[in-house]
């Protein structure tokens, strides 16, 4: 079984590109061991691509999985994280605070 780790905040680009298609550029994730870690969402993709592992994030309680749209960028568009359908119409990701 993989191990599946809560994203607790998101990083978005500074400067022009800021909020640009609300891009999130990192994730901040609890790590058991290392406590809080930042990584990029292209590692994200390739992570739970590869089956390393999987990612979810939390809401009123309810654990809601993140996938990755559009795999292996099929399409002619880049690869991104959603979270499941949950019947939420606001983005689990995107409502996530800041990670410093």
């Amino acid at each position: 079984m993989t191990p599946a780790y809560e994203i607790v905040c998101i990083k978005r680009p500074t400067g022009l590109l800021q909020d640009i298609h609300h891009e999130i550029t990192e994730i901040g994730y609890k790590d058991p061991r290392a406590g809080l870690k930042t990584i990029s969402i292209h590692t994200v993709i390739a992570m739970i691509e590869n089956e390393k592992c999987s990612f979810y994030v939390t809401n009123n309680g309810s654990r809601i999985n993140v996938q990755v749209i559009n795999k292996k960028g099929l399409l002619g568009i880049e690869p991104y994280l959603c979270t499941m359908e949950n019947g939420v119409e606001t983005d689990n990701l995107e409502n996530l605070p800041s990670c410093y």
